[in-house]
């Protein structure tokens, strides 16, 4: 049905008052209708067959109104959606025209500078706890021959201890993975208000895929910090493997062999 020169398209919620309009018109004069065709039956000499006939006619039209009502608002929606739709495209082309790593990349950037300063200080502290532990283990050997064991601990207090070592009297000195820092450092940046503990673990369950997916969606930073072939040919087998599966390979090369690596080749990827 066409809307007449000079009158706008309704809206969708426009159309649907109006349907609810004829709807209800349509109601009223079946309950005419009915009400006078009851009051015929009755004897009542009011009632006419040229008012019952105009009480159906009503009813008749308010029925042409309910499917014209039905049409406009099939339209009014068709239009609605079509209008959304064309939006939704400009959006999603200006949002893909105006996509910019940059400030993500530059971030990165500075997460890595800061994540591998953490690792090596993590690992550093670590080697000289191991290396205070070793030489615990050490003497305590030779007290144990010489006769006094566990003299190291109770004569001069010190004790190794699986998680890390202990000094008589001294809060215990704990070792912590790099990845356990790495791990605290995200979750403190994070809060559980902006990212919560399954998106994290997602993340964290497969890391290397994680970073694979991440440098193929910003090439910039694949670029960046992938390897040359000259460092590909220095590689062992599992590194080359990593580098492939983290997007880090140099261009055009194939995966490794898949034939039982060499002693030379283990050595390098441990």
């Amino acid at each position: 049905m066409k809307t007449p020169p000079g009158t706008a398209e309704p809206t969708p919620q426009q159309a649907r008052a109006a349907l609810e309009t004829a709807s209800t018109e349509k109601k009223e004069a079946e309950a005419l209708a009915d009400a006078l065709a009851e009051r015929a039956r009755d004897g009542d000499p009011d009632v006419t067959p040229a008012k019952l006939a105009e009480a159906r006619q009503l009813a008749d039209f308010a029925e042409l109104r309910i499917t014209a009502a039905e049409r406009k608002l099939a339209a009014a929606e068709a239009a609605d959606r079509a209008a959304r739709a064309e939006q939704l495209a400009t959006d999603a082309g200006q949002l893909v025209a105006e996509d910019d790593h940059g400030p993500m990349a530059d971030a990165i950037r500075r997460a890595v500078e800061v994540i591998g300063e953490l690792v090596d200080v993590a690992q550093a502290r670590n080697h000289r706890i191991r290396s205070i532990n070793y030489r615990i283990r050490d003497l305590d050997g030779e007290f144990e021959r010489a006769g006094t064991p566990g003299e190291l601990a109770l004569r001069y207090g010190v004790a190794r201890h699986p998680e890390g070592l202990r000094v008589t009297g001294e809060p215990m000195v704990t070792l912590l993975s790099a990845g356990e820092l790495v791990a605290a450092a995200v979750r403190l940046s994070t809060g559980q208000d902006k990212l919560t503990e399954g998106e994290l673990s997602e993340a964290f369950n497969g890391p290397d895929a994680t970073l694979g997916r991440v440098l193929k969606a910003v090439p910039g930073l694949a670029e960046e910090w992938r390897h040359s072939p000259e460092e590909w040919l220095e590689m062992g087998r599992q590194q080359q493997a990593h580098a492939l599966s983290t997007r880090r390979a140099p261009v055009g090369v194939k995966a490794p062999n898949p034939a039982p690596a060499r002693p030379h080749d283990v050595a390098q990827g441990d």
